[in-house]
């Protein structure tokens, strides 16, 4: 079933009104002259006429069933106009019912809303929020429910920045954030910052042990991980030796590393800051100070964590007795190549006067042993490097 109110629907290109009054619509089927029955009621059981004859405003009402030929004529018998092929829309029995029901309480009913009272606006479950002054749903969201969180993209953190606790030798506070885990299953939230202790087991909560295996030991690297907890989704945090969280504690599975520490030789954390992604010694460490280097590569180890890939930032100083100097120093992921000012890949700090002093600041990638390679032109060059300090992206781009 459909329907349509002639003759504004159908005939908009003539400019009719109460001078048409008396006009008479013809309905046919279509592309034929055969009369076809239209009706003055949506359940199509009161016929019109055929022609139906306009009232005195120049209108009618015609519900259809199927396609027509509309043929518009004088009260005289002179045809005006004639249009084809009229196409309907059909009406569905759900359609009819709702055009049936006399008040909005049914309606409501038929639609599977219930009764008014559970659209009422407000903030509580089931009502529709009010506006607000400014045109916005008055609503905060709480009473939204059983809308899954979509998943973080691969990689994703922000926050989780580590500190030095109060207790600065022994305790890590990891700030508020959340992140993806790292085998891109979980999203992860921290919600307040958490302090952990590496001088103590593990045990849940803040302000509480956090070491995963054994005791924490001298010179060490240990990788800080947020992990979360199997039975009830709650996050918690904690130091491991291993640099894929292998001795995570039994019961949480999903976990991400957020950075890593280094104990000194009476196995406190050394103190430091971090920015971003980028974490600086608050005391940089002099890993570099030999004078030997020569034309020949050599591989020089730095403090930046172990098992990672990180952006080491140094200071460096050279010099070579009675000679210039060129030294370069790049990634061990680099091709080895000679020091020199004059071709590809140049030289990373240097000078050219005899017995000349040089000093510069450098960014350079280590390997996994956080390693990093030195080469000179020449013998007996001096080369000292103090690692300021490096950048981890956490893996954020694994």
């Amino acid at each position: 079933m459909a329907f349509i109110n002639y003759p504004q629907a159908m005939w908009p290109m003539i400019n009719l009104g109460s001078s048409y009054a008396g006009y008479k619509l013809y309905t046919y089927t279509a592309g034929t002259t055969t009369p076809k029955t239209t009706w003055s009621d949506y359940t199509l059981d009161t016929a019109n006429a055929n022609p139906i004859v306009l009232d005195h405003n120049g209108w009618a009402t015609a519900y259809l069933s199927g396609d027509y030929k509309f043929v518009l004529k004088t009260a005289g018998g002179t045809t005006v106009s004639t249009v084809d092929n009229v196409n309907t829309v059909t009406i569905t029995a759900a359609a009819k019912t709702i055009l049936d029901d006399t008040t909005v309480a049914a309606m409501r009913t038929t639609l599977g809303l219930g009764t008014a009272a559970l659209t009422d606006t407000g903030v509580a479950s089931g009502n529709v929020p009010a506006m607000d002054a400014t045109g916005y749903p008055a609503a905060d969201g709480s009473q939204i429910t059983n809308i899954a969180a979509s998943a973080m993209p691969r990689g994703t953190i922000g926050g989780m920045n580590l500190s030095n606790g109060s207790d600065a030798s022994h305790d890590i506070t990891i700030s508020i954030g959340e992140c993806r885990d790292d085998e891109d299953g979980t999203n992860m939230a921290l919600s307040s910052a958490m302090t952990k202790q590496i001088d103590s087991a593990f045990a849940a909560g803040n302000n509480a042990g956090g070491m995963f295996t054994g005791t924490v030991a001298a010179t060490t690297w240990y990788h800080v991980f947020i992990i979360q907890k199997d039975s009830d989704d709650s996050i918690d945090a904690g130091f491991d030796i291993s640099s894929t969280g292998a001795n995570v504690p039994t019961g949480y599975t999903e976990h991400r590393r957020v950075g890593s520490v280094l104990t000194d030789g009476s196995a406190n954390i050394l103190a430091f800051v971090q920015v971003g992604e980028t974490f600086l010694w608050k005391d940089p460490p002099l890993d570099i100070n030999v004078s030997d280097q020569s034309t020949t590569a050599v591989t020089r180890t730095l403090s930046t964590p172990k098992a990672f890939k990180t952006e080491a930032i140094i200071n460096v100083y050279t010099t070579r007795s009675g000679a210039n100097h060129w030294v370069y120093i790049s990634s061990l992921d680099a091709t080895d190549e000679e020091a020199t000012n004059s071709a590809a890949p140049l030289a990373s700090i240097g000078t050219t006067s005899e017995g000349g002093e040089a000093i510069g600041k450098l960014r350079v990638l280590t390997n996994t042993a956080s390693a990093i390679r030195t080469r000179s032109n020449g013998a007996s060059t001096t080369v000292k490097i103090a690692t300021l300090g490096y950048t981890d992206y956490r893996g954020k781009f694994d």
